[in-house]
């Protein structure tokens, strides 16, 4: 037998468990989930995602960046952007992804098509899709 968990709330004793949604209570305790939520409700604990939100939307006025707010809460870069919109807050200044080496290839394109090399050698060259570079090629007016 287990030792007892020594929890002063409902909320804390379903975290030492590791139960953060109905459905994994629902599981653990092998009820319905919904018999789980009724007795959440009862006992005034919000849902999962209402905390979750309630925690990004607080890091959020603190000042913390997209980035660092995913690290802490597990919620997606796009999740907290959504939130940060709802609550009209300025946009994150972190830099999302990769750096990109497009400027790279987009001039080495130009160059490639002012010396009068074909598209699909370009294609070749670049990795390109031959269409981006028509494309590109048109925008600079030198089109067919």
């Amino acid at each position: 037998m287990p030792a007892p968990l020594d929890v002063t709330s409902s909320e804390a004793f379903l975290d030492a468990l590791g139960l953060d949604t109905d459905q994994a209570v629902a599981d653990r305790f092998d009820l319905h989930p919904r018999t789980v939520a009724y007795h959440r409700n009862k006992l005034g604990i919000p849902p999962t995602g209402q905390i979750r939100a309630m925690m990004v939307d607080s890091l959020i006025q603190s000042g913390m960046s997209n980035h660092a707010i995913c690290q802490e809460t597990g919620m997606s870069r796009a999740g907290v952007r959504k939130r940060r919109a709802a609550l009209g807050a300025p946009a994150s200044t972190d830099a999302g992804g990769a750096p990109r080496k497009a400027g790279r290839v987009h001039r080495k394109v130009l160059k490639m098509l002012r010396a009068g090399h074909s598209v699909r050698a370009i294609a070749r060259e670049t990795g390109m899709s031959r269409k981006a570079i028509v494309r590109r090629r048109d925008e600079l007016g030198g089109g067919a």
